[in-house]
């Protein structure tokens, strides 16, 4: 990997733990039969998400972190985190997985001006 690629990366890191932690938050153990619990609420949110819906985004994390944190401080993080990446798209790159030891993956992929197209799959 070069340098500038590694560099770029390193730059990105913020929103992408921010979503990462946001998805933990919201996450929850699901049903074994059809799309579990967890799966759905990974997806609405990583769609809140590239639309820039921070209202459902927050309606999702547990009541405890709503408590904690209010509507407008939610989002200026969110919206902070994806100005320091440069984020000029968001997208969702597949559906949400459920894996058996209950993890779900969300593929998104982050379009910047400065690190180019990042695709990630978040596991929560």
């Amino acid at each position: 990997m070069t340098e500038n690629r590694k560099q770029r990366l390193r730059r990105a890191r913020p929103v992408l733990a921010l979503a990462a932690v946001a998805f933990a938050l919201g996450a929850i153990v699901g049903a074994r039969h059809g799309p579990s619990p967890a799966a759905s609420l990974a997806t609405q949110f990583a769609r809140a998400w590239t639309r820039g819906d921070y209202l459902t985004m927050y309606s999702d994390v547990d009541a405890s972190s709503r408590r904690a944190t209010s509507i407008t401080q939610f989002a200026d993080v969110y919206r902070q985190a994806l100005t320091t990446a440069t984020a000029i798209r968001l997208s969702m790159a597949g559906m949400a997985k459920s894996h058996s030891h209950g993890d779900v993956t969300v593929p998104v992929r982050v379009d910047t001006r400065l690190f180019g197209a990042l695709s990630l799959d978040f596991t929560v």
